[in-house]
């Protein structure tokens, strides 16, 4: 584990024993403090090695924001973090964490050439979150239940508003308390194939619990934690809307920042193509080829794309590349990929060092069209 300063690392230094998966709600933090499994220690090594590498002064916020129990501020801080490394590895040193502005505070200015970073992570949005967290409050009170003799398994379907956790508690062991563990172990062992798997659906205002109750062997272990199954969330592609929109927002926030300004994209909790990428920013193509482009609504507009002229009125901030970050996951940091985009025809004075201007072939390079650049100039980077 890393430690400077005299700071405690994010993790603890001890022998881990447990071997389970990561139980629902439960914080990411807590689920790699605890877990013994192969490659986690590498992972618990590489967030301490990145919150070491913050100044001083900014890495009590960021352990805090780690160790929260809503994963979607720990996946922003670990962008950030993956951002801020990946600066460090470019060669650069004078990196301000969380600059003032007129505006608040940006995520990173580059000192010596006044450039604002800002990170945001697109392609979950803000209603899926919530109802992941109203499911997660819920749940962590199942997680309370003593199952008995029965590996309980539910699936929650919830609403638009919160049920009390305790009525939703009190009405699933009252369930449980009306099942006869002995009986129903009979019954499954003298007829396997033909046993029917107690089940039931509870009723709380707008959510409905579909439950199973299963009964464990005279010999198996009790199981005291509920087993779980949610809802899947869906992580679609991103779109161009869901990238303008993303632009867009980071414009307003920091509409009267007077330096240029990177806006940092991280699209790991969706699916993006580097065509969406280049429609979002250079203009949509039509659909069909012989269809005159319009498209007015373009970060850096390209007549041959959108069919429109780039803008000469000056904005505020004035955005001078989209860093794309993609494959930013948790439990493992090492296949991470950025794409730094820039306005056609411009080359970067800003991310040196191993960077490398990508090509591309009809065919080749996750099968990209030779055109969608429209001639400006893009950088790939992977953080080792």
């Amino acid at each position: 584990m890393v430690a400077t300063d005299g700071q405690a690392p994010l993790f603890s230094a001890m022998a881990r024993t447990a071997s389970r998966n990561r139980r629902v709600g439960e914080s990411m933090w807590s689920y790699l403090e605890s877990s013994a499994f192969p490659g986690d220690d590498r992972v618990r090594d590489q967030l301490d090695r990145m919150v070491s590498a913050l100044p001083f002064e900014n890495r009590g916020d960021v352990v805090s924001r780690l160790k929260d129990s809503d994963d979607r501020r720990v996946k922003d801080t670990v962008s950030e973090l993956v951002v801020h490394q990946g600066l460090l590895e470019v060669g650069w040193t004078d990196i301000e964490v969380e600059p003032t502005t007129p505006d608040g505070k940006t995520d990173y200015r580059l000192s010596s050439i006044g450039l604002h970073l800002e990170v945001t992570r697109i392609g979950e949005s803000g209603p899926e979150h919530g109802d992941r967290q109203r499911k997660y409050q819920v749940l962590q009170e199942l997680n309370q239940l003593d199952c008995g003799r029965f590996s309980l398994l539910a699936t929650l379907h919830s609403g638009a508003n919160m049920p009390s956790v305790k009525r939703v508690r009190r009405d699933v062991e009252g369930w449980l308390a009306s099942l006869d563990p002995l009986v129903e172990r009979a019954k499954l062992e003298s007829n396997p194939s033909t046993y029917a798997v107690p089940s039931a659906r509870l009723g709380f205002d707008d959510w409905t619990v579909d439950l199973e109750a299963h009964p464990l062997a005279p010999g198996a272990a009790s199981e005291t934690i509920i087993s779980t199954i949610v809802e899947r969330f869906s992580s679609g592609p991103v779109t161009v809307e869901s990238i303008r929109n993303a632009l867009s927002k980071k414009r307003h926030q920091h509409r009267r920042l007077g330096e240029p300004l990177v806006v940092v994209l991280d699209v790991s909790n969706g699916m993006a193509s580097s065509a969406t990428i280049a429609d979002a920013l250079y203009g949509a193509r039509p659909l069909m080829g012989w269809d005159r482009p319009v498209d007015a609504n373009a970060l850096w507009s390209t007549p041959e794309r959108s069919g429109c002229q780039p803008s000469t009125t000056p904005q505020s901030p004035q955005i001078v590349g989209v860093l794309v970050v993609d494959h930013i996951h948790i439990t493992g940091l090492e296949a991470i990929e950025a794409t730094y985009w820039l306005p056609p025809g411009v080359s970067s004075s800003v991310l040196q060092g191993p960077w490398s201007t990508a090509r591309w072939v009809a065919g080749q390079n996750y099968g990209a069209d030779i055109d969608i650049m429209a001639g400006a100039s893009r950088y790939f980077v992977a953080f080792s």
